[in-house]
Order: structure tokens, then C-alpha cells, then sequence
């Protein structure tokens, strides 16, 4: 993947979830190496013109993986 920022290359990183609390669990984004942006799922969809006004934004976010 390619930044569409920079050009850059894109990794995708997995973070943790929080151990306090047990509703929040891991997070999935593309982050470039090269100026820092940060893209997820809900981003991408955005830029897109996907998700409607008032839209779910905890569904999409478990619907949709990079």
C-alpha cells in the first residue's frame, strides 16, 4: 500500500486493547513509515463518501478490516 499523502509506504500495525477496560478491544490501521499518517477503516470509508451522515460508526468499525 501507498501513502496518499507522501507516496510512502504503508505497514499495517495492530495495537492492543486496553487492558482496563475489556470493551475495547484491538485496533487495526495502516500507518506510513515515511510522514506518520494514519488510515483505519472508518477513514478510508469516509474518504470515500461511504458512511451516511448518521451512520454506526462501532458497526463499520467491526465490519471492515484493512
Amino acid at each position: 500500500m501507498t501513502c496518499g499523502r507522501c507516496d510512502g509506504l504503508m505497514i499495517l500495525e495492530v495495537t492492543a486493547g486496553n487492558l482496563e477496560d475489556p470493551m475495547r478491544s484491538e485496533s487495526r490501521h495502516a500507518r506510513c513509515l515515511n510522514c506518520g499518517n494514519v488510515e483505519d477503516s472508518v477513514i478510508s470509508l469516509n474518504r470515500r463518501g461511504l458512511i451516511p451522515a448518521h451512520g454506526a460508526i462501532a458497526r463499520v468499525r467491526e465490519c471492515i478490516r484493512l
